[in-house]
């Protein structure tokens, strides 16, 4: 009886054993550090949202009231190529969310979630610095952003900002944001591209679209697209 107590005990202790032992797989810290940060941006891919929970600068992300697994998500959102320009149809709809969101009121964009949504879902495969340099280049659209950012009611910016931050910290997860795309983005905007190095490897998102909209001249009246 007492050797029979003594081997259910010896079990018990290897199974505790058993759980505590580490996985067999080996990484390097680079393969941790990536599969981290890709783990952590597809959390944030799904769990964030810019507007109603639905809208937002192409996250992959689809409405909150349906179920979704991360392949759907990362299916959405896979090979975002900054050298694709954008169609005609997906600046309609960059244009159509930017100038709902910036000028129209609350009730407004609450009757309009629906098309908001889906007008996102159809731009959600456009890479993010593409889209800075889409909006960036454009009168109207950089005044739409100056215009969300200006809003009476913040949390307006502070979703829409948290969608474009989360999309660029996603494609720098992915090794999907080159010093090509960087040189690009500051040659066509005028700018140098010494200005932007160090924060888009510094992955300082936030300040990276702060300092477009503060840098970035408007080159006609300043007061045209006013919000």
């Amino acid at each position: 009886m007492k050797n029979r107590s003594l081997l259910r005990f010896n079990l018990f202790i290897a199974s505790i054993a058993l759980a505590l032992v580490p996985s067999t797989k080996s990484y390097s810290f680079y393969e941790w550090k990536q599969e981290e940060n890709e783990k952590n941006a597809m959390q944030d891919d799904i769990h964030s949202s810019l507007l109603f929970g639905d809208v937002y600068y192409g996250n992959g992300r689809v409405s909150t009231s349906k179920i979704i697994n991360q392949t759907t998500v990362r299916s959405k959102t896979q090979n975002r190529d900054y050298n694709r320009a954008l169609t005609k149809s997906e600046k309609k709809d960059l244009r159509y969310i930017i100038n709902t969101l910036s000028r129209e009121s609350l009730v407004k964009i609450g009757t309009e979630n629906s098309s908001l949504t889906k007008a996102g879902e159809r731009i959600n495969n456009i890479h993010p610095l593409r889209f800075l340099l889409t909006v960036f280049s454009d009168e109207e659209l950089k005044a739409g952003v100056h215009g969300i950012r200006n809003r009476a009611v913040p949390w307006i910016w502070d979703k829409f900002l948290k969608g474009l931050t989360d999309s660029l910290k996603l494609e720098a997860s992915r090794k999907n944001m080159l010093t090509a795309y960087v040189e690009d983005l500051s040659r066509n905007l005028e700018l140098s591209p010494s200005l932007l190095y160090p924060i888009v490897d510094s992955e300082k998102w936030n300040e990276l679209v702060e300092t477009l909209i503060e840098i970035v001249p408007r080159k006609t009246d300043p007061n045209r697209y006013n919000m």
